[in-house]
């Protein structure tokens, strides 16, 4: 799995945003993301796009969510986008409020304009 991160200037926020692209695979992708999110500041303004993922095995998408969820759950300024159907079930599974899902890069942005 490649993880790439680039700024991008919305109405009112500076977001910074993360796809995750190629494959997701058990042992190394959610170690690889979580790294990837515990160097962000905690107010910078985060999206994780789960968009451009070419192949994801079940078990690896399991530890990718299980092993961040905690790091989502707390960050009031982030959203994730472009999430799998399949990965849905893990986001209710581990708690992930359904308020930070969004279907695209605008809706998700929006909410942080609404929040601030």
């Amino acid at each position: 799995m490649i993880i790439q991160k680039h700024h991008r200037t919305l109405k009112h926020a500076e977001v910074l945003i993360i796809e995750f692209t190629g494959a997701v695979q058990l042992g190394v992708s959610g170690e690889f993301a979580l790294k990837a999110l515990r160097g962000i500041s905690p107010s910078q303004c985060v999206i994780l796009d789960f968009g451009h993922i070419d192949y994801a095995m079940s078990t690896g998408m399991g530890e990718l969510i299980g092993m961040c969820a905690e790091e989502i759950i707390e960050r009031k300024n982030l959203a994730l986008i472009n999430v799998p159907e399949r990965v849905m079930e893990l986001i209710h599974i581990t708690r992930i409020p359904q308020s930070k899902v969004f279907p695209n890069l605008e809706k998700a942005a929006k909410s942080f304009e609404q929040a601030a």
